[in-house]
């Protein structure tokens, strides 16, 4: 439910502020938020004896996941309110 909150809101807020001014942050931070939760399911899984191409397809779709997340909630405006002073 929270996920539709937010994808509502983004449709409203439309926050693109750090999208439009410093691009090149967002993409970093896009692309830490989304590998990095993903490398400890990726280490279950390999040490759990799941193949790799099958370990691959899941670490690929969690990081896909949390990349979704992350732009729903920067258009959505949570965290500009999150980490505003």
């Amino acid at each position: 439910m929270s996920v539709a909150y937010l994808l509502a809101l983004s449709v409203i807020a439309r926050d693109y502020k750090i999208i439009i001014e410093n691009p090149f942050l967002f993409i970093i931070e896009l692309l830490l938020m989304s590998i990095l939760p993903g490398i400890p399911i990726l280490f279950f899984v390999i040490t759990r004896g799941i193949s790799m191409e099958q370990a691959w397809i899941w670490f690929s779709s969690l990081s896909v996941k949390f990349a979704i997340f992350h732009v729903i909630s920067q258009l959505s405006g949570f965290y500009t309110w999150l980490f505003s002073s």
